[in-house]
């Protein structure tokens, strides 16, 4: 009997650490090639909310962990106000998720289950705000040095998604330092 159990807990464990190296083998590099590839670097931005009103910052994307995820910041410019840090990793397979902590204090969780596709993604908050709103952001490349970032909310079941600001953002070029190529 003992020796049934003692197979039993081995078999339970060999499968837990199978599933779990599974699990961990994905990353963004595996999920989101083409993100990875393109937004890495240093973005600025400039756009508009819904209300006419102009508003620039700078994006900046970069791999860590090796590639298992993208780290994001963006700093709104005087006299905007608004800053984020996000992590990207990869959820499932071939799937995304971001959390969001930006200055007012919030953390949020948007999931993308398709991932990169078609030159874009969409982060879909994965709850409803307690005020009632649900909210998302696409990332969308326009070319290889313009990448286009929509905010948009909706305040109904219906999921009519108003937008609440867009910027269209430039790579950044930094030019070489002394002595490198």
């Amino acid at each position: 009997m003992s020796s049934r159990i003692t197979y039993l807990l081995i078999a339970v464990t060999a499968i837990t650490n199978l599933a779990s190296a599974q699990t961990s083998a994905h990353t963004m590099r595996s999920n989101a090639p083409d993100a990875v590839r393109y937004l890495p670097g240093d973005w600025h931005c400039v756009g508009a909310f819904a209300s006419g009103k102009r508003t620039a910052g700078n994006v900046t994307f970069h791999e860590v962990l090796n590639g298992a995820w993208l780290e994001q910041s963006q700093d709104d410019e005087p006299p905007g106000t608004y800053h984020s840090v996000a992590l990207w990793g990869p959820e499932g397979i071939g799937g995304v998720v971001a959390y969001i902590a930006d200055g007012r204090g919030g953390m949020r969780h948007f999931v993308a289950n398709g991932g990169w596709s078609s030159n874009r993604i969409v982060l879909q908050r994965d709850s409803i705000a307690p005020s009632g709103f649900s909210e998302r952001f696409t990332y969308a490349r326009e070319s290889e040095d313009i990448l286009k970032i929509t905010y948009e909310i909706t305040r109904d079941s219906a999921a009519t998604w108003r937008m609440g600001d867009t910027l269209s953002c430039a790579r950044q070029q930094h030019a070489s330092s002394p002595g490198s190529p």
